[in-house]
């Protein structure tokens, strides 16, 4: 059979988020706070062409306060309950990625004030995630 993805769509409306602010607050996110993402498949039948709904991952978009050019600590970490994906963190010029069920992310670098909106995304396939949990700090380097 050919499969044949089609448009991507993304579905209920995330739990809405306070923004990070820089300066060592630990944030804390859980599935409630990211939009699933899906894409549709089509396989042809004799009959008909049967249109299913694919879970393609996970996203949450959160602004972010106070990048003024000073370095600054990235520190990520979180977990999914056995199920396996890459998250892939951004913001600005910082980014990172970590894959399995525990994630672990640390940079410290300058973003020369571009870090205005932090992207969280989960690639995942299959099966939902029965849970996600998440923590984010971005503090000044000492």
């Amino acid at each position: 059979m050919d499969l044949q993805p089609q448009e991507q769509e993304t579905s209920a409306q995330a739990v809405p988020v306070e923004p990070i602010y820089i300066g060592g607050t630990l944030h804390r996110f859980t599935k409630a706070n990211f939009t699933p993402m899906y894409e549709y498949v089509e396989y042809p039948t004799p009959c008909e062409v049967i249109r299913i709904r694919k879970l393609t991952g996970y996203t949450a978009t959160i602004p972010v306060y106070g990048d003024n050019g000073q370095q600054l600590i990235f520190d990520i970490n979180g977990r999914s309950d056995g199920k396996v994906m890459t998250l892939t963190a951004s913001c600005g010029s910082f980014s990172a990625t970590d894959s399995g069920d525990k994630y672990v992310m640390f940079k410290q670098m300058t973003t020369n004030q571009s870090c205005t909106s932090m992207k969280l995304t989960f690639a995942a396939s299959g099966a939902e995630a029965g849970m996600i949990e998440l923590s984010v700090l971005i503090a000044e380097a000492f």
